[in-house]
């Protein structure tokens, strides 16, 4: 079934279960309130509204369009989502962001496909995988980061935590800045990072096959290098050569 919109945008409330799981897909765009009691704000040509449903599966909230939608003037929606609200999920051509700050004990961000995330929060313990043709730019803090970036995956991040490991691979454009106190980068399969302006206290990097890592450490820096691996060191840590072979280059600046 098509349907095209009437150019009328109308503004409709509808009331979820409580979920603590969110899977954005398709093209929607979707914008993220804390609040007590969860909801869905829509804002859509008036003929639609009657075409996209809000389905809570478990403790899963979904977003499904019961037409194929060709044309419409406009389609957003505003979430309002509980503090129990844990993983997040991005996917096919959605976008997903934060209206004021959020905070989240946990969360698990998943960015997909050609997703964006536009998150800034307080997360004590993050997990962030972004992987496809995915863009992400955060603002996040807290106190442990796993961060995951995958394929052609392009990330710019401001991150202040405790502790911050970082895996790259592919083909990853990541720029990330902020302050950590400890943590490890490993990046592979011609990946890059620009961390210059990441400035950890102590950091161990294990780097290679022709991938390229900018990094700045305070204290101490711990290096596994091998292959084709190129390393900028920026600050005046102790640098602890632990491997360092093949073709891999060793820079000071």
């Amino acid at each position: 079934m098509k349907v095209k919109g009437n150019r009328e945008p109308t503004t409709e409330i509808t009331i979820v279960k409580p979920f603590n799981t969110l899977e954005v897909d398709d093209d929607f765009k979707v914008k993220l309130v804390p609040g007590s009691q969860p909801e869905v704000e829509l804002i859509t040509d008036s003929n639609l509204h009657e075409h996209i449903e809000f389905n809570s599966i478990g403790s899963k909230l979904t977003i499904n369009s019961t037409a194929r939608i060709r044309s419409k003037r406009k389609m957003e929606f505003r979430i309002t989502y509980s503090p129990d609200l844990h993983t997040i999920i991005v996917k096919d051509d959605a976008e997903v962001s934060t209206v004021t700050k959020g905070n989240f004990p946990i969360l698990d961000l998943q960015v997909q496909d050609k997703a964006s995330a536009y998150i800034t929060a307080t997360v004590q313990q993050l997990k962030l995988h972004t992987t496809g043709d995915s863009k992400s730019e955060l603002n996040l803090t807290g106190n442990k980061a796993n961060i995951q970036i995958t394929d052609n995956a392009d990330v710019k991040a401001l991150i202040t935590y405790q502790q911050a490991n970082l895996f790259l691979r592919d083909r990853v454009d990541a720029r990330i800045e902020g302050d950590v106190d400890r943590g490890k980068i490993t990046i592979t399969d011609k990946a890059f990072i620009e961390a210059k302006n990441l400035v950890y206290e102590e950091l161990t990097v294990v780097a290679g096959n022709n991938s390229k890592a900018e990094v700045n450490a305070k204290k101490t820096l711990t290096i596994e290098a091998d292959k084709d691996a190129d390393i900028s060191v920026f600050n005046k840590p102790d640098i602890i050569l632990t491997k360092f072979e093949g073709e891999a280059v060793l820079r000071k600046k």
